[in-house]
């Protein structure tokens, strides 16, 4: 087994730790998290900001890493990739075309199952790449 790459050992890391914290926390406050995500789909100028600032940094991270050779690895890049994918979703649909994509996803009726799997799969991700070489 190779070497993983100290670009891909500190992205991996950073995003499982954060997504594992991030969701973690959500879980734990469901109603206040999704009060939050609703109050701030109201407003256009910061969704284009969050769209903004998504896009930007799943660019950087498609620049800077793009590899697709191992877990880790592969986890980096499609974390690139979706944000791509979201900051552009930000920054084109709609309010309204938003607020539907999520109502189609079942966003609300399934946040807490969606954050408890996500915490599970962000600590599966946070303990492989901590024990990667």
């Amino acid at each position: 087994m190779s070497a993983v790459s100290p670009l891909t050992l500190y992205l991996a890391r950073f995003f499982s730790v954060g997504c594992l914290l991030m969701c973690a926390a959500m879980a734990a406050r469901p109603a206040k998290s999704l009060s939050a995500i609703n109050s701030v789909m109201q407003s256009e100028g910061i969704v284009l900001s969050l769209g903004v600032i998504t896009l930007a940094a799943g660019v950087a991270t498609i620049i800077g890493h793009g590899l697709w050779n191992g877990v880790l690895a592969i986890f980096v890049t499609a974390m690139g990739w979706l944000m791509v994918i979201k900051g552009l979703a930000l920054m084109v649909l709609t309010k309204g075309e938003l607020a539907r994509l999520y109502k189609g996803l079942g966003y609300q009726n399934a946040f807490v199952p969606l954050m408890a799997g996500m915490t599970l799969f962000s600590a599966v991700l946070v303990v492989l790449s901590f024990t990667a070489a």
